[in-house]
């Protein structure tokens, strides 16, 4: 791991940058700090008591989608390659492969984790083959339960797209459930 990092003024000069608390964005630069040379950090709660910051802290960053959380608990900078470019001669990749396999690198450099692996996918179910026809009541969507939908990555890839900063509310999962 590389003994410097770097911020682009692209991010941290934002104003929705500057509306965190300052042991939010404190917490934000030691992770970057802290981070392997592809941005993922495998100790948040560590660098977390280091810094002073608070557990509300780390979820305003996951909140404004400046860090992109994963089930393992590692977590990495959203902005990573915005922020930082490290030569190939003095690149390590990250031990953390599971992790950025579930991420995309957009045009401009942030990742975005994968809603979907499209290559996963076993079966399809097509109109006219199924069980159910159109007309008919399908209650199987009504019935499911919301974990099963990824409001927060449909909500990111919506700002991402937009430029906007919609949060996860109730009000957004209706209308994300609607659709």
């Amino acid at each position: 791991m590389a003994q410097r990092r770097m911020f682009s003024k692209k991010i941290v000069e934002t104003d929705f940058f500057m509306e965190m608390s300052p042991t939010a964005k404190l917490l934000y630069f030691y992770l970057n700090m802290s981070a392997d040379d592809d941005g993922f950090v495998g100790n948040p709660k560590t660098i977390k008591l280091i810094s002073g910051a608070t557990d509300d802290d780390l979820k305003i960053l996951i909140a404004k989608q400046f860090i992109i959380p994963f089930d393992s608990g590692v977590i990495v900078i959203k902005d990573w390659k915005i922020h930082n470019y490290i030569q190939k001669d003095r690149y390590n990749q990250t031990q953390y492969l599971d992790e950025k396999k579930q991420l995309l690198v957009e045009e401009n450099g942030t990742y975005t984790k994968c809603i979907q692996d499209v290559s996963s996918l076993d079966t399809q179910v097509r109109l006219g083959k199924s069980k159910d026809r159109l007309g008919k009541s399908n209650n199987t969507m009504s019935d499911k339960s919301d974990d099963v939908i990824p409001y927060s990555e449909i909500i990111s890839y919506l700002n991402e797209k937009t430029g906007r900063s919609f949060r996860t509310t109730e009000a957004h999962k209706r209308f994300i459930k609607a659709r």
